[in-house]
Formats: structure tokens, sequence, C-alpha cells
């Protein structure tokens, strides 16, 4: 039998989030968002505490270092860190996510000894990840069979190497991450089904730059970055799966994240609700505040309303993730 209570662990879990976002990440959200150089809006401190606390990695299992929590363990937290700043969420909880999953889909035990462990292992508090496959000519169309359209960053193989050229644009955690999944075409004349791969690539490598940070109207604490690929050189043995298994890595990826997005979105969407209660009851219109008006009170009966139907097929989703499998269709409804 299903239920919709939380368990004593869950609530200990929801109430450390939800201290960690009102303590620490909502004493400075505000003043970063508001900065004018998007280089500045990244506070550091908050990012290095959130991942001391585990945030970064719950999903990650045990045997590698990780929390080892389950994928509703996860949403419950991300929606409070959400609810404190929905773009610092990404950055910490979604570096957990975005560059962990494919690797837990399709890594090899090595891949995942080497990757996962160094990722948990880390002490410096700031080892995030990326997950790189939107492109400036192409958005993120992962899945087109013309050759000459989709994914037009190619890895061709040499020798014991990939030489990857080409450039990844609003990458989430772009020029933060340490660690990113890029998606390259390893034959240039196949299309995405045949001709497009994975590869797990480390920061730092020679001809690996960042190009623009994006200057955005919000989420401004999530940075969003090009990346420049000439001519860098990414041992084999990093390339997740076979050749041309990137569609369904990407399928799994979707699988396993929509959630995340949801979390995300029912957070901002709780602290927006929030804020608009408080805002009614202070406005005064017609000699009473506007919260006693009939139409703003029915408005935001309709926020309440979605908002717990959000959660509830969030927790759905998750749920239907730990118990039944991926859902691709939960998972892109959250």
């Amino acid at each position: 039998m299903i239920s919709f209570s939380l368990t004593e662990e869950h609530r200990h879990l929801q109430q450390a989030a939800n201290k960690f976002a009102q303590e620490v990440i909502r004493r400075v959200s505000a003043e970063y968002d508001r900065k004018p150089d998007p280089r500045d809006c990244m506070p550091m401190d908050i990012i290095r505490k959130g991942v001391e606390l585990g945030y970064s990695t719950m999903t990650i299992p045990e045997e590698y270092g990780g929390g080892g929590y389950s994928m509703l363990d996860f949403a419950i937290a991300a929606e409070e860190i959400a609810w404190g700043d929905a773009g610092l969420a990404c950055t910490i909880c979604g570096s957990g996510r975005l560059g962990v999953s494919p690797s837990l889909a399709r890594g090899t035990e090595s891949q995942k000894r080497k990757w996962l462990s160094e990722i948990c292992s880390d002490n410096s508090g700031t080892y995030l990840t990326a997950f790189a496959a939107t492109e400036p000519g192409s958005g993120s169309d992962g899945i087109s069979e013309d050759p000459s359209a989709g994914v037009q960053t190619k890895a061709i193989r040499d020798g014991d190497y990939y030489v990857l050229n080409g450039t990844k644009c609003f990458i989430s955690n772009g020029g933060l991450a340490r660690l990113y999944i890029v998606f390259a075409k390893t034959d240039p004349t196949k299309g995405a089904s045949d001709g497009l791969s994975v590869l797990i690539v480390p920061s730092g490598l020679p001809g690996f730059s960042i190009g623009k940070i994006e200057d955005k109207i919000g989420f401004r604490l999530c940075q969003n970055a090009e990346l420049v690929f000439e001519d860098v050189r990414v041992p084999k043995e990093n390339l997740l799966g076979e050749e041309g298994d990137a569609l369904p890595i990407a399928m799994d990826a979707g699988c396993s994240d929509g959630f995340m997005a949801g979390a995300f979105a029912l957070g901002l969407a709780r602290a927006a609700y929030e804020a608009a209660c408080d805002y009614a009851k202070r406005r005064i219109q017609g000699g009473q505040p506007i919260i006693y008006h009939q139409a703003i009170g029915s408005m935001l009966v309709d926020m309440k309303i979605l908002i717990e139907a959000g959660r509830n097929l969030l927790w759905k989703s998750c749920w239907n993730h730990d118990n039944v499998g991926p859902d691709i269709f939960l998972a892109s409804a959250c």
C-alpha cells in the first residue's frame, strides 16, 4: 500500500534541508541574484557547505562513498533547497544527478569506482558535475538522424584517445564543474542512433576552455556557460557504454532526472505562493487586505492546488522509480 505520510527519516531530511535553505541560502541569495556580473553570482562558501552536507552526492550508492538515498529522499531535500533558491539547488543538487546518473546507468564498474568515488572523496567542497548536450546550432536536439543536424561536436578515435572538437552552450555548472558528460559524434556520417556517443571529460584537459558565461534575468545562482573543445584528447576508457549509445544514455538520464526539475519547480512555486500570500495580507485596497477579495483569494487557492498536485505527481514518479523502475512519462510530466 502506498502512503503519503513521511517517515521519521524523511521528516528529519526535510527539516535539515529547510534549515539550510532558511538560515544559510536565503540570507544571501537575493544579494547574489542582483550582482551585475554573472561571474559574481556564485556564493562558493554556500556551495561548499551544501556539498559538505552531502546534497550533491545523495543518490550515489554508499559503496562509492555517496549517501545511498532514494529518489524520493532526494526530491524531498531538493524541494526545500529550491525553496531557498532554485538556481542554487540546480548547482548543488543538480550536480549529483546531471553528471552522475549517466555514469550509474551505463558506466562500467571501473568507471564508477574511479569517477563516483573521486566525486565523493573530494574534500574541497567544490567537486561539481555537468551534463553537456546543448549546442548553439541545434539546442538540445540529440535525436536527429540527419548527420548534418543535431549534435555537431565530434569525437574522432585516434589510437587510445578520442579527439574532441566542438562547442556546447547553456551548460549548467559550466565553468564550475570538474567533470562533464559530453555528447559528441563519433561517426559524423551517421545520425544520432548510430553516430552519437558519450564521453566522460574532466576539466583541465588541454584544449578544453570555458567561453561565454550567460547573463540571465533569473536563476542566476546557477551558472550556465559555453564549453569549447579544441583538439581535446580524451582517453578511450572514458567512453560511456559503446560508440553510438548516446540515445539510450539520454533516455536513462531523462527517466532518472525528470523529477529533479520537478522538485526544483515545486520549491520555487511554493516560495512564490508564500510571497504572494504575504503580499496579499499586507496590501490594502477597498479598506481591507486584498487576500479577502474573492478574485485574489481564488488565485491563491488555485496556486495552492497546483502545488499540491505537483508534489503528488513528483512523489509518485520518485516512488515508481525507487520501487518499479524509471518511467519516462512520469519523469517528463514532472
